[in-house]
């Protein structure tokens, strides 16, 4: 008389041999997760661990370079340039606030994707209201029928002048006051 002393003694020996590696792998897999962090921090793991998020900051957009778009912008207005000097103003700004930022923009997107990109990378350092103000005045002088004049140069200039404040310093993006828009 045979005794089986577990429910499973009947299984064919490649039944078996799958269940012992299952249960190996299975070991492996568990000791690996606990040691893993342990092991990371060491610097065993490299592939595991990952270099601490270093916190964004971004530079500032020389006073210079700001004194140059309200140059450009007076230039085209004395030729009476009103949306061209409006449109190409925006345009090197919102190029400039790329660069300071670091902003990846993807191939195809549109006017509204860069700004959204560039307000979320400027989160603490720029007024998102002060932007958009001055984009809205960049798309009637883009897009608009109707004329564009000496108001639109002026709200134009005291919003270049405004954003031009916000970023005469860097700033660290995790700090900033609560509640800033």
């Amino acid at each position: 008389m045979e005794v089986i002393w577990l429910p499973l003694a009947g299984l064919d020996a490649r039944v078996w041999q799958a269940l012992y590696v299952a249960v190996f792998s299975l070991g492996v897999v568990a000791s690996l997760g606990f040691a893993a962090p342990s092991l990371a921090s060491r610097g065993i793991l490299r592939f595991l661990s990952r270099p601490p998020p270093t916190e964004p900051t971004i530079s500032p957009l020389p006073p210079s370079r700001s004194e140059e778009l309200l140059k450009e912008l007076e230039d085209s207005r004395l030729r009476g340039e009103y949306r061209q000097g409006i449109v190409s103003v925006y345009q090197a700004l919102r190029n400039d606030l790329i660069t300071v930022a670091g902003v990846k923009v993807r191939r195809g997107a549109t006017e509204q994707d860069t700004l959204e990109h560039i307000l979320k990378a400027h989160r603490q350092g720029l007024r998102s209201t002060d932007l958009r103000k001055l984009y809205a005045l960049y798309e009637t002088a883009r897009f608009g029928v109707d004329p564009v004049g000496e108001p639109a140069m002026e709200q134009v200039k005291g919003l270049l002048t405004e954003i031009s404040s916000q970023l005469e310093e860097p700033r660290d993006l995790t700090a900033g006051d609560i509640g800033q828009p």
